[in-house]
């Protein structure tokens, strides 16, 4: 196990709160059993690296923790009061969707608040990620930061 220096914890516990702040207000809105479903997953992606260099993040990746909660997820997102939180697609944006109009794709699913749900694969998959460009995750029940030295 590595352990950290002071001055690396305390990097670590900024970025960790400035991370909190960017994307807590994302969950706003959402209706609370999808919300309940997404802080069963992982937050990864770009987001560590925008948050780490003081950018707006693009948008905040979450994989669910298992196939069978994206299935769950796949149903709820046909309910009329989530899928208008989804992004519409715009016609500049050549992707094939699953319902029409909306940002709903075979890999992922794109809410207006920028919130991806990683549909493809699940949290599970997390051993064959990439972990040059994404090492860092959240488990986002405890908001547990996994992050190399």
């Amino acid at each position: 196990m590595t352990t950290f220096s002071k001055e690396e914890i305390e990097d670590i516990t900024r970025f960790k709160t400035s991370l909190m702040n960017y994307f807590e207000p994302r969950f706003r809105g959402l209706p609370n059993a999808l919300q309940a479903m997404l802080r069963s997953g992982i937050l990864t992606g770009g987001v560590s690296a925008s948050v780490f260099w003081h950018e707006i993040p693009n948008d905040y990746d979450i994989y669910l923790t298992n196939e069978t909660d994206i299935a769950i997820f796949k149903t709820m997102i046909q309910q009329p009061e989530v899928l208008k939180l989804v992004k519409d697609v715009n016609p500049k944006y050549h992707v094939a969707v699953e319902i029409d109009g909306k940002l709903v794709t075979a890999n992922a699913v794109t809410f207006t608040n920028n919130v991806q749900v990683i549909t493809c694969l699940s949290a599970n998959a997390r051993k064959n990620f990439d972990y040059l460009h994404c090492m860092p995750y959240v488990d986002l029940k405890d908001w547990k930061i996994y992050i190399s030295k």
